[in-house]
């Protein structure tokens, strides 16, 4: 895998990892303020039903029938639970309320009111667990389909958002590597047209003052002093050629002049 290629993927998946992890944090947020806008209204109606007009002397069984009344939504589930588990409801509501031991600890006040997610009648609902009177805790559930509706939306918006910058990441990091590396890919052609010519008279262009023009520069004078050994090689060769021709001349006369001897 060449450079660019790694610097490009390197790039892209810095950038898609931040604009993911921004999705994350953005979609997250958001739920969290949905729910608390849901957590707002269902402790609104609690404060509504542990209003003077509740009467907390009667029964669970007698307080269930006077719930219909009290402040509820035609959508929303409520039922009343004794310490041991027992449900009661509204005559005209024959869906339960899911009940589990933290419902049971509330309503014997070894625990705090909670919010909790919950399936009701198949739907998904947000259920607030408060006490209401000794020894009976109240659930009040609302369906929360509104919320999941607006967060499998924004979930869509996120997601081609995402996609969107994963694009642009890949985009961008193929531009970068590719501007990043004009320098380096100067360099390595002046290197191989040296190499298959043996001229060191080749120069790269020296441009801006960052760590790539700080190669070219170092190329550059890497290659002005392998010419200028070259050249310092050429003069020595010809002063050594030219020093040694009078001694040879002088041997080969001395040589021809003994040769026509007697």
């Amino acid at each position: 895998m060449s450079l660019r290629v790694r610097l490009a993927l390197v790039t892209t998946a810095i950038v898609a990892f931040s604009v993911v992890l921004a999705s994350i944090a953005v979609f997250f947020s958001m739920r969290a303020d949905l729910l608390r806008n849901v957590d707002d209204e269902l402790e609104h109606r609690a404060e509504a039903l542990q209003s003077p007009s509740l009467d907390s002397g009667l029964s669970p069984a007698g307080l269930a029938e006077q719930l219909p009344g009290l402040h509820f939504g035609q959508r929303d589930y409520f039922q009343l639970v004794s310490v041991v588990g027992t449900e009661y409801r509204p005559v005209d509501q024959r869906d339960a309320v899911p009940v589990d031991s933290r419902t049971r600890a509330v309503a014997a006040g070894k625990s705090e009111a909670f919010f909790a997610d919950t399936t009701v009648a198949g739907i998904h609902a947000r259920v607030l667990t408060i006490p209401i009177v000794s020894g009976v805790a109240l659930q009040i559930a609302s369906p929360r389909d509104n919320v999941d509706r607006e967060l499998h939306r924004l979930k869509m918006i996120l997601l081609l958002v995402s996609l969107g910058g994963i694009v642009l990441a890949a985009a961008g990091g193929a531009l970068v590597s590719h501007t990043t590396l004009v320098a380096v890919r100067r360099v390595t052609d002046a290197a191989e047209r040296v190499t298959s010519t043996l001229d060191t008279s080749e120069r790269v262009p020296e441009k801006g003052k960052d760590e790539l023009a700080r190669l070219a520069v170092s190329f550059n004078a890497m290659l002005a002093a392998l010419q200028e050994a070259i050249e310092t090689q050429k003069r020595f060769v010809a002063d050594a050629s030219h020093e040694l021709l009078t001694p040879v001349t002088s041997l080969q006369t001395n040589l021809e002049v003994l040769a026509r001897a007697p």
